[in-house]
């Protein structure tokens, strides 16, 4: 298997909380129990059947930034029975913990993927990111004492014009339909928590602005054994034409906000896989110091497309023009 990987190591906010907490997601409720760039990765094809569902068209790109070190990692692959899956994971913590708890994440999502058999996608999400939470949670160092390393995750599950996905931490998942974008994911983060706390009236506006200044410390992510949040899709979304789906790391969202997304898809040319890698170049080249790992996947359904193509080497083949 082929991953790349490689955030700044960043403390959780102690938050206060003793019990998981309930996340809304699409109008449900979903209860967690404690149970200047110097690489940039070629696309990535990650599964052992060469197979890629036709309506589909992925590019992915990561960039180190300014970074020392690489601490995301992404991967996608395609099953004939199960249909496409896409992952981005942001690693944290020092000494390569950051590096290696992407890796292992995005690593075990796969493994379980090609291995759920029947699985509905919303409890395949839920039971694969608790059991990698706990792996990522046990990764230790050669005297075998955790390191304390953490990864966020965001991953999406298409099959036929279904799409079904999952997030912990602060990696988005966006659609683009048109001209709107819309993001599908909340990032887990003590700004998450202050602005619940602020619209229930249990803090101050004062108290809120004292404490913002900690609001991008997470409070959900894999690697703390006991996951308080997660954002999953429990009935999916019905994919149209030509909608595009992106996965992409804080690298790449702080540079690259929503308002801007779709527009900046639309700018794009040239083949789609080499979409990936234009946008974060882009992002690169508007922020080149302090840059900080950029990993993105994008993802378009274009069913209408893919099978006009068909008819149209269908019609060739008739016609006895196809040359070889």
């Amino acid at each position: 298997m082929k991953l790349f990987g490689r955030k700044r190591p960043q403390r959780s906010a102690d938050t206060s909380e003793k019990s998981p907490e309930t996340v809304n997601v699409q109008s449900r409720d979903v209860s967690v129990a404690e149970s200047d760039t110097e690489m940039m990765t070629e696309n990535v094809y990650l599964g052992q059947e060469q197979y890629q569902p036709k309506e589909l068209q992925v590019s992915a790109a990561s960039l180190i930034g300014s970074r020392r070190n690489q601490q995301d990692s992404l991967c996608y692959t395609s099953l004939p029975d199960k249909g496409f899956l896409a992952v981005v994971c942001d690693g944290m913590g020092g000494l390569g913990g950051g590096e290696l708890a992407s890796y292992t994440a995005c690593a075990g999502m796969v493994d379980a993927f090609q291995k759920c058999g029947d699985a509905q996608p919303a409890d395949f999400f839920v039971r694969t990111a608790s059991e990698i939470d706990v792996s990522v949670a046990g990764i230790a160092d050669a005297e075998g004492v955790p390191i304390g390393a953490g990864t966020t995750l965001a991953a999406v599950w298409i099959k036929e014009n279904g799409m079904h996905w999952i997030s912990v931490g602060d990696s988005k998942i966006y659609l683009v339909r048109g001209h709107q974008t819309r993001c599908l994911t909340t990032p887990h983060n003590y700004k998450m928590l202050l602005d619940k706390r602020k619209q229930a009236g249990t803090i101050t506006s004062e108290q809120y602005q004292a404490e913002l200044s900690r609001g991008e410390a997470l409070v959900s992510y894999i690697g703390m054994n006991g996951l308080k949040y997660m954002d999953v899709s429990m009935e999916g979304l019905e994919l149209e034409a030509e909608d595009q789906i992106v996965l992409c790391s804080d690298g790449f969202y702080r540079q690259c906000p929503e308002e801007n997304l779709a527009q900046c898809l639309e700018n794009l040319s040239g083949d789609y896989e080499t979409y990936a890698s234009q946008l974060a170049e882009a992002v690169i080249r508007n922020q080149p110091r302090g840059m900080d790992n950029t990993t993105l996947i994008l993802v378009r359904y274009s069913p209408e497309e893919n099978e006009e193509k068909i008819r149209e080497v269908n019609e060739e083949n008739e016609k006895g023009d196809i040359k070889t």
